[in-house]
């Protein structure tokens, strides 16, 4: 009994820190989460624009289409689950999806520039290696592959990333059992920043790939949206 009544204490203690957690982020950062919401429905509608012109029957490159739109829609679900998990202070889970979405985003930038990889990938034989290959541009960027083996090390919880789950103070190391968020506002606003840019990145990428088939007024919100978001984040 008693057991059981510690569980469901603590279960109510973790609800309680999330709601906390998610006050605070709406209460500091409205900015943030309005531009994420914008790029969020932009992204949809560009998806949804893209997939109307592409889907005819003599599109020679329908299978090409069909994966890069199929996992951008992936990508736009997996970047509000990465939102509500930072929102609700989970980090460390936060980047896990992250991995992942990067990874996403160097297959869709891979099929567009080699159109041969897709019936590797509808086969499951594409490696990541032969992705890094052909996107090396992208993959040997010092920041870009910095984040990946930041985001790799709580994938395969290696140390560096379990270092996320530790609390420490002037008296004792403790391991966290509630989802708490850092305490700097400056680390708070970094983990908003993911979210928000990583729609960004893919709006650019499938405007400048996808430019015709795009209807000009979803053009113009991403110009606007991919605009006002990087003159916020001052990039």
């Amino acid at each position: 009994m008693s057991s059981n009544s510690n569980n469901t204490s603590h279960y109510e203690t973790v609800e309680s820190t999330e709601l906390g957690n998610v006050q605070i982020i709406q209460k500091r950062f409205p900015k943030d989460l309005e531009l994420f919401r914008q790029n969020f429905n932009v992204l949809a509608e560009t998806i949804s624009s893209i997939a109307d012109k592409r889907k005819t029957p003599d599109n020679p490159h329908w299978k090409r289409d069909f994966v890069i739109l199929t996992t951008s829609s992936k990508f736009l679900q997996s970047s509000k689950a990465l939102l509500n998990l930072e929102s609700n202070g989970y980090d460390y889970d936060a980047r896990v999806i992250m991995r992942t979405m990067l990874e996403d985003l160097l297959r869709i930038v891979c099929l567009l520039r080699d159109e041969t990889m897709v019936q590797k990938w509808l086969e499951g034989k594409l490696e990541l290696s032969e992705v890094k290959c052909v996107v090396h541009d992208w993959f040997l960027n010092r920041e870009v592959k910095r984040l990946y083996d930041i985001l790799c090390d709580c994938v395969h919880t290696e140390p560096h990333g379990l270092g996320l789950l530790i609390g420490t103070s002037t008296e004792e190391v403790r391991v966290k059992l509630a989802p708490l968020l850092p305490d700097s506002v400056e680390e708070q606003a970094a983990m908003l920043t993911p979210p928000v840019m990583f729609n960004v990145i893919l709006l650019m990428i499938l405007k400048a790939a996808y430019e015709k088939e795009i209807e000009p007024c979803t053009a113009n919100k991403i110009s606007e949206s991919v605009s006002h978001t990087l003159l916020y984040f001052k990039i």
